[in-house]
């Protein structure tokens, strides 16, 4: 029987925790610190603010994402974590004067990333990440309700449990407000 279940962000468990969190009901609000980032060929690099689930076999993770990303390179989103050195991300992230979102892979020292411009008069979005059976899928909505795919992957011929969780950072010498929101988890295939 597949069950979903709505996320509170206090059973979640932090790999950095900025200065400024709050949790409210199943609402988590993060203040990045500057010069903090997740890129990078290790996981956890450049300190970004990352929140993680336990981890899982089969699930889908749903959340909305409300922010105002000030500078270059300020970002938010999903990651889903498979090793230190093997992960993917999927945001949005600033990019001079346009929003992108983003889905990049990283492994063993490489990376590639896919991109879409989503316009920068959007504030929040709704991501859906799949995983099942070493496989993932990285949906996006504006209204919570019809979806796109972003990417499909196959990460590993091995049924594995696999860290989801949520992250905000920014590089540069600035800071932004994210909230995520709506943060459900559905196991199963």
């Amino acid at each position: 029987m597949i069950m979903k279940r709505r996320i509170n962000p206090a059973s979640m468990q932090w790999v950095n925790k900025p200065g400024m969190t709050i949790v409210s009901g199943d609402k988590l609000i993060i203040e990045t610190e500057p010069h903090t980032s997740l890129n990078g060929l290790m996981f956890g690099s450049r300190a970004a603010a990352i929140l993680e689930l336990e981890p899982m076999k089969n699930f889908t993770l749903d959340l909305r994402i409300d922010y105002e990303l000030h500078k270059n390179e300020d970002e938010c989103g999903i990651l889903l974590k498979i090793s230190d050195v093997y992960w993917c991300k999927f945001c949005l992230d600033r990019k001079d004067q346009s929003l992108d979102l983003v889905c990049s892979v990283y492994r063993n020292g490489y990376g590639d990333h896919c991109v879409r411009e989503v316009g920068d008069m959007i504030n929040h979005l709704y991501f859906r990440v799949r995983y099942w059976n070493g496989n993932a899928t990285f949906s996006y909505s504006f209204n919570g309700d019809r979806y796109s795919d972003m990417r499909w992957l196959h990460l590993t011929t091995q049924e594995i449990t696999v860290t989801a969780g949520v992250y905000a950072c920014s590089p540069e010498d600035s800071w932004f407000d994210c909230t995520f929101s709506e943060m459900y988890i559905t196991d199963g295939k």
